[in-house]
């Protein structure tokens, strides 16, 4: 009888041990982490979305330069008019005077507007990069389900990783099936958003 309890109680702590072990390595393959690389910055910039954009934006700010150099222009034309005025004895130094201060008046508000401008082509710029941010962010998590990724890393934080775990070029991929482009419309700046801008007027 007593050799009878003894069995039972050795069988029973070996299957209360084995139970732990398994138990144990449950919790430790749910711990281990499974990871996963993605170059967000590489798959935003090289996005057709973004290089569309990039397109439209250049084109965009060399029209706007052209038209504030054709007003510079005509600001440097209407001084050296009437320098020649002053020279010939046609106007009075006051009148002179008078053209002068507006001129420099116009430039300043002309390197204002152009401030305004290239600050509304960054903002564009960025507002267009936190979408598809936003938009690759989706994109990663459905990329981290699919292969059992448990952490996705930005690649920026990687000094190594085997080939396999970069998720770089199926994000861009699907990316550029999601999003083939931007719609985005770049405005004018408002009065009020030239007046804001400052210039250095120590030139």
């Amino acid at each position: 009888m007593l050799r009878l309890v003894a069995n039972v109680r050795l069988a029973a702590v070996a299957l209360l041990t084995s139970l732990f072990l398994i138990l144990g390595s449950t919790a430790q393959a749910q711990m281990t982490p499974v990871l996963a690389v993605v170059d967000m910055d590489l798959v935003v910039r090289e996005s057709n979305a973004v290089r569309t954009l990039e397109s439209q934006l250049l084109a965009l700010q060399q029209r706007w330069e052209a038209e504030l150099t054709d007003v510079n222009k005509q600001l440097a034309a209407t001084l050296r008019g009437a320098q020649e005025q002053l020279n010939n004895g046609d106007i009075k130094q006051e009148d002179f005077r008078k053209v002068q201060v507006q001129t420099q008046r116009d430039l300043q508000a002309l390197r204002q507007e152009a401030n305004a401008r290239q600050r509304k082509l960054i903002q564009t710029r960025r507002l267009a990069e936190t979408e598809l941010r936003r938009i690759l962010e989706e994109i990663v998590i459905g990329l981290a389900s699919e292969t059992g990724a448990n952490m996705v890393l930005n690649f920026s934080a990687v000094v190594i990783s085997a080939e396999g775990f970069d998720l770089s070029v199926e994000a861009l991929r699907r990316l550029n099936s999601d999003v083939p482009e931007l719609n985005l419309t770049v405005s004018e700046p408002t009065a009020e958003e030239i007046a804001a801008e400052t210039v250095d007027t120590s030139n």
